[in-house]
């Protein structure tokens, strides 16, 4: 009877050490987007004709800011763009998009490469609101390196 009765002191010690608190979901205001595997919070996000400018709190190193550029307007509408190159001309339906990536001791510029033609981001606009998300958006460094990184990123207008 001992031995069953230690076994299941055990068994419940067992359980109980194995349960965890869950941790929470962070949520920023502004959404978040992933860049050289790691995560900026948008604490800010932006809308001033035609760029919608994502800026996360530059409290920490690496710090970033993500800028989508649209034709010459902000939309209206819900609708699927094509991402191009930023060096090029845009058109209705398309967007660019560059990224200031501030590493310890090296600021890097990125731009969206337009990928093979393929890549696209998501727009809803929800009560004069913009949201925009995308993912595998190929950019590449025009600062001081050569490296190209993907970039994934979920971000809704704050101002």
């Amino acid at each position: 009877m001992k031995k069953i009765i230690f076994g299941l002191v055990v068994l419940i010690l067992l359980i109980f050490s194995a349960c965890k608190k869950s941790t929470p979901v962070i949520s920023y205001p502004g959404g978040s987007w992933t860049f050289n595997t790691v995560t900026f919070p948008a604490t800010a996000c932006v809308g001033n004709a035609p760029t919608l400018t994502a800026t996360d709190s530059f409290a920490g190193t690496p710090s970033c800011a993500l800028i989508v550029y649209f034709h010459d307007s902000l939309p209206t509408a819900n609708g699927t763009y094509d991402v191009v190159s930023q060096t090029a001309a845009l058109a209705g339906g398309q967007v660019s998009i560059a990224l200031g990536y501030v590493a310890p001791g090296v600021l890097n510029n990125y731009i969206s490469t337009g990928g093979d033609g393929k890549e696209k981001v998501n727009v809803q606009v929800s009560n004069g609101k913009i949201n925009i998300s995308g993912s595998a958006i190929e950019m590449v460094n025009i600062g001081f390196g050569t490296d190209s990184s993907a970039l994934v990123f979920n971000i809704t207008q704050t101002q």
